[in-house]
């Protein structure tokens, strides 16, 4: 059901747009900016809200995308295969009605992702090769193959930016790992922060890791476990985020 789709989405752009970032953004700003501009800061985050893409200069990994970037659907029917959920195979089965027996990468080989104009409506968007346009973000399941590479480059980057931070931490250097309001559903923002922990405690840095959140439980969460003693944990919760 596309137009269900598009409303959904689209509302949602338009409803993050409408609303201006918090206080907390402005105090990241001037915390980091000085570090950004010397390539010693990385933003990584599963929002898809794209309010972070407002502290200009600061290198971002979106791992979920963004509802700002939009891209055609084409690649949204892969041909059926072993372990996609049954709601992937019904968005692939529409998808395939759409397609009217063109093939996806005949439609549109390479789909990238671009920024919506800042006056996008409720309109239906459709791509110039008459498919509809999804949001660049993943989805729970989501088989897309283009969408997949989009993210996967902007992982790549990421990840040689922090392994060059690791390698530099190899002489006894310190490094500080600010998690802000991570919680229960999605973890994986908190799964990398554990696994950099560990890795630049190895290489022989020093890691202080500050969490902030508003539930207890996940602040009493134990520090990783190393056996080097060099990660130290400061944890902040507020009665609101």
């Amino acid at each position: 059901k596309p137009a269900l789709f598009h409303s959904f989405w689209l509302g949602s752009l338009l409803k993050y747009r409408g609303t201006a970032p918090h206080e907390g953004f402005q105090i990241l700003e001037n915390l980091l900016r000085e570090r950004a501009d010397m390539g010693r800061v990385y933003l990584y985050t599963s929002n898809v809200d794209g309010h972070l893409r407002q502290l200009q200069g600061f290198p971002l990994c979106e791992i979920h995308g963004c509802c700002e970037d939009w891209m055609c659907s084409s690649h949204l029917a892969p041909p059926p295969s072993e372990g996609l959920s049954q709601r992937w195979i019904t968005v692939c089965e529409e998808q395939r009605k759409l397609l009217d027996g063109r093939d996806a990468r005949a439609a549109c080989g390479s789909p990238e992702a671009f920024k919506l104009p800042s006056d996008a409506s409720l309109d239906m968007l459709v791509c110039s090769c008459g498919l509809p346009l999804r949001p660049a973000v993943l989805m729970f399941g989501d088989e897309d193959e283009a969408l997949l590479d989009i993210l996967r480059q902007a992982w790549e980057t990421y990840q040689r930016w922090e392994d060059g931070m690791e390698r530099e931490l190899k002489a006894g250097g310190r490094l500080v790992i600010l998690e802000i309001g991570v919680g229960h559903r999605v973890e994986v923002i908190r799964q990398e922060c554990d696994e950099v922990q560990k890795d630049v405690a190895a290489a022989g840095g020093t890691v202080t890791l500050i969490r902030i959140n508003l539930d207890e439980q996940i602040l009493s969460k134990p520090l990783v476990a190393d056996g080097t003693g060099r990660i130290r944990k400061i944890c902040l919760q507020l009665s609101s985020l």
